[in-house]
């Protein structure tokens, strides 16, 4: 599970580093619960009166696989994880 925890997080960082948003009052969060292997990536804020909160991606680590539960982009996640030497059989695609 350390290798793929290892994985994810950087894969997460590095989208967090690309998708840092322009406004003014929203930022970017990384939350990774190791203990039951919840990882997210997600924008909060406010932009005048209005509260943002959206989730970017959302993984977790089930069965010694990385289950891509939600990806809020058209970015590809499960081939920067394949870049990292994650192979398909160890990604499962729960979207």
């Amino acid at each position: 599970m350390e290798r793929l925890a290892a994985a994810v997080k950087q894969v997460l960082k590095a989208f967090a580093d690309y998708l840092d948003p322009k406004e003014a009052g929203v930022r970017q969060e990384l939350i990774f619960d190791d203990v039951n292997g919840h990882y997210l990536l997600k924008r909060v804020g406010w932009i005048g009166k209005e509260f943002v909160y959206h989730s970017v991606f959302y993984l977790d680590i089930i069965d010694d696989k990385i289950w891509i539960q939600y990806n809020g982009t058209d970015l590809l996640i499960a081939e920067e994880l394949n870049h990292l030497g994650i192979p398909n059989s160890e990604i499962v695609l729960g979207l």
